[in-house]
């Protein structure tokens, strides 16, 4: 599945360190996420390494710190050596 996002997207000045079981995303994708058209999202690095198959997590936007939904964590891939 594939939808159109803006020319024009967010840019973080700086560094937004969410609460704990808190996913902040870009304005522009709430909308997406709120009719079910983006519905995976990848975290690169550690800093969400907390998280397990199962979690429930907050959706917020990054823009107005606002809880706009509630999501489950369903997959987890790792690579091994």
């Amino acid at each position: 599945m594939t939808f159109q996002v803006p020319d024009k997207t967010s840019i973080n000045t700086d560094e937004f360190k969410p609460e704990a079981n808190v996913i902040p995303f870009a304005p522009e994708l709430i909308g997406f996420i709120l009719e079910d058209l983006k519905i995976t999202t990848y975290r690169f690095g550690k800093k969400y390494d907390y998280l397990q198959v199962g979690d429930t997590v907050d959706i917020q936007d990054s823009s107005s710190k606002q809880i706009v939904g509630r999501a489950k964590m369903v997959f987890d891939f790792r690579l091994v050596d």
